[in-house]
């Protein structure tokens, strides 16, 4: 089967959308085999997916008007939904949209991509942050129009609340806890949180990080450098632990403040997490980080923030009366509660993905 679809590949690079590619990328100057092996690897897994469904509707005898195809990826799968919506035009086609498939930091070939042919053949496409949204549009300005986007929105990723009783309330001993779950790799910059904590004089600060990776030896060390001398914080390094790990984490202990200082973000779930225990958070003004935290629910900092502006943060939060962290802390929820709860969100996604 594998064999067969790859003997199709002449077949796919003969196809318009494919030549409309190649003729764009040679134009712009795109290394034309990155390209084409991107392209095949693609269009042999929409193939691959538009057969199984195709094979799936025949033999269930669906009634394809009230049938809906759903890609939740706005790649290969989409490509294979756009076929079939072509194939059997009274289906109804949407797709998830996410930052992987979109950011040219993390896709260079977003529009040789099939691009076209997936907006076109898509009766709706929802991204998951309005900033994901924009993007898409400014970087494919010139392939589609503006009037492309009534066929689109955002609806944003849920997340889940393991302990729905649970609101975590502001520290009262005098100690500040701070806490920050990721992998600890370079784009994470666990580095500038020692660095920053490593000039803090301030209260007593208590930083606990969750994840592992391959800079964690690495971190170790420089933690053990720069703040095993100052007298007003001390840090644990958790290691790596499961999603529902986190979660008990928030139900048995209090946390001041969520840390984020990534160098790039999607719409990350961690910040989510945060705050549906009702924890503000302090992180970059990257990705779709805005789109969370709010003046009302958190603290954002420029993407290249000083060690001395991280402090200022902290220090703006502990500077609050104990009225206003509770109303800090009281939004967070409710923002987490109006666009972030699963429960919520996965309503509405089928409401609106049956049209």
């Amino acid at each position: 089967m594998a064999f067969r679809r790859i003997l199709k590949l002449p077949v796919f690079a003969a196809e318009k959308e494919a030549r409309e590619q190649i003729i764009r990328a040679i134009t712009c100057s795109v290394p034309l085999i990155n390209l084409t092996k991107s392209m095949a690897v693609h269009r042999l897994w929409a193939d691959c997916f538009e057969s199984v469904v195709s094979r799936v509707l025949k033999k269930e005898q669906l009634n394809r008007e009230n049938t809906v195809i759903l890609s939740a990826w706005f790649s290969a799968e989409a490509i294979a939904g756009a076929g079939l919506k072509r194939k059997y035009p009274e289906m109804r086609f949407v797709s998830l949209a996410h930052s992987f498939e979109l950011d040219k930091l993390k896709n260079a070939y977003i529009a040789y991509d099939y691009t076209v042919k997936k907006h076109q053949y898509c009766d709706h496409i929802f991204f998951v942050s309005e900033m994901m949204r924009k993007q898409y549009y400014r970087d494919l300005k010139e392939l589609l129009p503006q009037k492309e986007w009534s066929k689109t929105s955002v609806i944003y990723l849920g997340s889940r609340k393991l302990y729905p009783d649970r609101f975590v309330p502001a520290s009262t001993d005098g100690i500040l806890r701070l806490l920050s779950v990721s992998d600890v790799i370079p784009v994470k910059r666990i580095d500038r949180i020692i660095d920053s904590l490593a000039v803090w004089d301030g209260i007593d600060i208590e930083w606990t990080h969750f994840g592992s990776g391959a800079l964690l030896g690495d971190m170790k060390k420089r933690a053990a450098k720069k703040l095993d001398g100052n007298v007003h914080v001390t840090y644990r390094f958790m290691g790596e632990v499961n999603n529902k790990k986190i979660h008990e984490y928030y139900n048995s202990y209090g946390v001041d403040l969520y840390l984020n200082v990534s160098v790039t973000e999607g719409v990350p779930i961690v910040l989510r997490e945060c705050m549906c225990y009702g924890v503000p958070a302090i992180a970059t003004d990257v990705g779709g980080n805005s789109e969370i935290i709010t003046d009302r629910t958190g603290i954002l900092l420029d993407k290249d923030f000083s060690n001395e502006e991280f402090c200022n943060a902290i220090k703006k939060y502990i500077e609050m009366t104990d009225e206003e962290k509770e109303n800090m802390r009281t939004a967070a929820f409710d923002h987490w509660k109006e666009k972030f709860d699963s429960e919520v969100i996965t309503r509405k996604l089928l409401w609106e993905i049956c049209g």
